[in-house]
């Protein structure tokens, strides 16, 4: 880890004060990118500028949770690797201050992600319109500018910047996941289902890609799409790869199952979730249980 401490010492600024508690979201600062040890996805190594849960702490290791690329991944993350989001003008700062000192397209990308999770998506396009004027030939600012049009219900504009994601990395299913899911906001759900579709040939564990799937299958308004049998495997499969720790999905498995009747196991996995989330305990979860108990399913408009 003293290489990275060099690294930050000949950019002219101190290490940031790193995670103290559990529950913490913390973003890694490495300069390429944070390997996971012992993680449940060997070889995972994690982007600089994302985002992590801290599970637990053990001296200078925190046990992370990442979400991202579709998988849930946990494993060993070293403390020099990371900083606290909050406070958010810090972590700006420290990312602001590394493009200062020497240009870099990964700390716009770094910087836009942190932009577009507290919703300023003008910013975030803003630092991946940069980072794409120095290099055009990296998918991921391309495709996490395709996130933040698609944030703004900008669609069309997301499809062209996910479809230039694709052809200059077609093996990326992160990348056909977004796309289907801007598909699917255009309610275009065929390509949206090609595009999961494709998603989950080139990588069986995104396990996005399959809630993605089974929440069309099991919502869509349009019944010639629906296939509530199909969405209960699907949803299944993707609450089995997160090991049943995501709410999310467990969410969209008991939709799937309200869907083909079954509503009594669907709100077993609606009190599930609940455990799972405070958030959703409190939001979305009361409104899915008096849903299902009056035997409706659930439809998306």
């Amino acid at each position: 880890m003293r290489y990275y401490f060099i690294f930050y010492l000949l950019l002219g600024f101190v290490l940031p004060v790193s995670a103290q508690k559990k529950g913490e979201t913390i973003v890694v600062i490495a300069p390429v990118q944070a390997k996971l040890r012992m993680s449940n996805n060997p070889g995972e190594a994690v982007p600089r500028g994302n985002h992590l849960r801290v599970e637990d702490i053990n001296g200078d290791w925190f046990w992370v949770q990442w979400n991202g690329n579709g998988k849930y991944t946990q494993g060993w993350i070293a403390r020099s690797d990371v900083m606290p989001l909050e406070p958010f003008d810090k972590v700006i700062d420290f990312y602001t201050t590394a493009i200062q000192q020497k240009t870099n397209m990964k700390d716009y990308v770094a910087r836009g992600l942190l932009w577009s999770s507290k919703g300023k998506y003008d910013a975030a396009i803003t630092d991946y319109n940069k980072a794409i004027q120095i290099d055009p030939r990296q998918s991921d600012a391309w495709n996490n500018r395709g996130n933040a049009w698609r944030y703004k219900k900008e669609y069309n504009k997301a499809i062209k910047n996910y479809s230039e994601a694709i052809r200059l990395d077609p093996k990326d299913a992160n990348v056909w996941r977004n796309r289907g899911n801007a598909w699917r906001y255009k309610k275009e759900y065929n390509k949206a289902i090609k595009n999961y579709s494709e998603a989950i040939r080139l990588d069986p564990k995104d396990a996005s890609a399959w809630n993605s799937l089974a929440w069309l299958r099991a919502t869509c308004p349009n019944e010639n799409f629906r296939d509530g049998v199909q969405a209960v495997k699907e949803a299944k499969h993707a609450c089995q790869i997160t090991e049943w720790k995501n709410a999310t999905y467990i969410d969209t498995y008991a939709v799937a199952l309200a869907e083909v009747r079954q509503f009594g196991k669907a709100i077993k996995q609606i009190e599930k979730a609940m455990t799972l989330s405070a958030r959703y305990a409190k939001e979305e979860g009361p409104k899915m249980l008096k849903l299902f108990k009056e035997k409706h399913p659930y439809r998306k408009e």
